[in-house]
This record gives structure tokens, sequence and C-alpha cells, in this order.
């Protein structure tokens, strides 16, 4: 649940110098969402899996007083990201999660009274960064499949179009836009220099592989990605813009002048250094995935599967499942989805989850 902040009373008017700030409603997750305690958390997308005891113990043992009293030196994990996607250092920029990554874009590429290309549904800060520019928003709909129509997003460019932002995958959805498609895209945009970020999330967890080979191609690309996903750093705030030169050049401008702590820093190359770690968590994830659609098969309940760690159940009784979460202290989301008007169950996977008694439950009541 998100807090919609918009009250034009309490916005002291002489303190407004950009009018439009009044209609932009701001959401924040509420105190309660935010809280971390022994509540099952299925309502964000984050590892609910721990790492395994030995990986973090080690990690823990390296961190020293340096990392707290001295500012950060993020050059090692750039390195490493550089070696990783084959790009120069200066071309890779740290920030405080994707959601950095993104308001960043706008902040260089978003123009007052210009068109900014977006999916809807999609994340929501999308909307609000680009109102923050003064941007003007042309959403392109899912259809009643759950599916984006490329070719809308590509008629939809025009010489009034500022930038492209499209998620790859795409929550709520979690569909993602096969790379050809997405090459079009980038290669329609590219003609009229329209810069396109690609925020790959999400990526890890998809049957697709990385955008990022075609950075070499097209000057107009950047790529969002976090370690907050499928790389379970969600609390650590480690996100990554990556581009050409050129693109760089213009983004740089927009970055703090130590992009992210030493601890993070430090924990983002640790888990590069040992990315088994991450692959295994993948693999019991997507291994969860498979023997959730089948269960969900065997007891005819409409399911969702993507390329994104949260799937979507339609419950008959949802009511009663609600009821039975919220006794059990469980936080969770529903949400309505571009193919029907009805509220759907979202849950965010973890290893095993299909066994436990909450689940079972669940299943029970659907």
């Amino acid at each position: 649940m998100y807090l919609n902040i918009k009250n034009k009373n309490v916005l002291m008017k002489k303190y407004v110098r950009k009018l439009y700030l009044n209609d932009v409603e701001r959401i924040h997750p509420s105190r309660c969402e935010q809280k971390v305690d022994k509540r099952l958390r299925l309502h964000r997308a984050e590892r609910l899996h721990p790492f395994s005891d030995e990986f973090f113990d080690n990690f823990i043992k390296s961190i020293n007083q340096k990392d707290i009293r001295y500012y950060p030196d993020v050059h090692q994990l750039k390195d490493r990201l550089s070696t990783r996607f084959d790009l120069k250092n200066n071309n890779i920029l740290m920030n405080n999660g994707s959601s950095e990554n993104i308001r960043i874009f706008y902040e260089a590429f978003a123009v007052k009274n210009k068109e900014v290309i977006i999916t809807n549904p999609s994340y929501p800060m999308h909307k609000i960064y680009a109102q923050l520019q003064d941007s003007v928003i042309k959403e392109i709909d899912y259809n009643k499949e759950n599916k984006i129509d490329y070719k809308n997003i590509i008629n939809a460019i025009n010489d009034n179009t500022c930038c492209i932002v499209l998620a790859n995958p795409n929550s709520p959805v979690g569909d993602i836009i096969g790379l050809k498609k997405i090459e079009e895209i980038i290669s329609k945009a590219n003609e009229k220099d329209i810069p396109v970020l690609i925020d790959e999330a999400y990526i890890e967890y998809a049957n697709q592989k990385s955008c990022v080979f075609l950075l070499k191609k097209y000057k107009n690309l950047s790529v969002s990605r976090t370690f907050s996903k499928a790389l379970g750093c969600a609390g650590l705030r480690i996100g990554y813009l990556l581009g050409n030169d050129e693109i760089m050049g213009v983004i740089n401008k927009f970055i703090p002048t130590y992009e992210i702590s030493s601890i993070a820093s430090k924990f983002g190359s640790y888990l590069l250094d040992n990315y088994k770690e991450v692959e295994d968590y993948i693999s019991l994830i997507k291994k969860e995935k498979k023997e959730m659609g089948d269960l969900c098969k065997k007891h005819n309940i409409p399911c969702i599967l993507n390329h994104i760690n949260t799937i979507h159940l339609k419950p008959t009784h949802l009511d009663k499942i609600k009821k039975y979460l919220t006794e059990k202290k469980v936080l969770f989301r529903t949400r309505k989805l571009p193919c029907d008007d009805e509220e759907w169950l979202a849950i965010v996977l973890y290893p095993d989850f299909t066994k436990s008694d909450i689940f079972l439950k669940v299943i029970q009541l659907l």
C-alpha cells in the first residue's frame, strides 16, 4: 500500500516556484509497510531467502572502520561491472537503486512540454518523474491479453518526443518485449536522436538476455540495472546506468559526487566475485515458479506466470484470503491488471513457498 500525498492547501503557494508541482502526486510506501519485523513480506519484489551463512559471515568480517569513516571508492565495483559487460569504466554510473537511475535519466532528457513515452501500467515513479520535469506523458496501454504492442510505441514517436522509458521485463505485468522488437524501437528513436532508457531491474529472472550488447550499436540507448531484485540487496540501494560515452557524458552531470556508500560498493563487489550465490537463488525461484504453475493448473486456478519474481493468482474467494493473510501477519498486495477489471493476488516467490503452510491454506481458500 502506498501513501498518496496531494494537499494543495498544505503546500504553501508562496514557496512554489514551479506551479505545475501542485498537480504532482508523490507516492511513498507507508510506515507500516516499510517496517521490517517477523511478518512475511509477500508484497515487495525482495529476496526473501537468506544468503548462505558462510557467504554472509565472510563479508561481515571484511567490514572495517575505514568503510564508515572515509568517503566511498566505487571504482572497484565499476571495474567488475566493466569486465562483466565489456564496457569502459566511464560507461558505468552508480546510483541508489534503479529508481534513482530513472529519476536522473528524466532530469537529463525530459523536457518541458515535450512528450515522454512510457507504458501503462508501469513503475509508478515513471509518471511522477516526468511530471516533475513538466513533460507531457504519452502512455502506451496494454491490451486485454496483458500484452503491449511494440508497434504502438514506434508509432507514438514523433518530433515532439523528448525521451522513451521502457521496463523490460515490465512490472507489475511481468511481460517482456523480444530483443528484435526492442531494437526496432531503439532504432526508430535513434533516427530522431531521441534518448531511450531500458529498465532491466528484473532481467536476471527472464528467459531472455539483456539488451546491453546494443549499447555499442546505438548512441541513444542507456540501460538501467539494479542489485535490488535477483541480486537481493534492496536495502543497500545499489543501482547503475550503462551507456556509451556521449549519452553518459550528459547523465554524468546529474550524478552525485559520491554515488553510493562504501559498504554498498564493497558488498556489490563481493557479490559479483561470488556470483554463484545469485545464480543458485535464481534457479530456486525459477523452480518454484514452475511448481506454482503446475499446482495452479492442477487446482484450476487462474495464474499469470511471468518474467519477474512476482506471480498473480485470481482467487474466487479473495476476501477470505485477505482475512487469512492479515490474521497471519502476511504483507501482501492485490492489483488490477489490464486483462480484466477484477482484483488479482500478487505473490512474491521464495524457495519452497508452495510447500509452506501459508500457501497450502491459500490454495484451499482459492
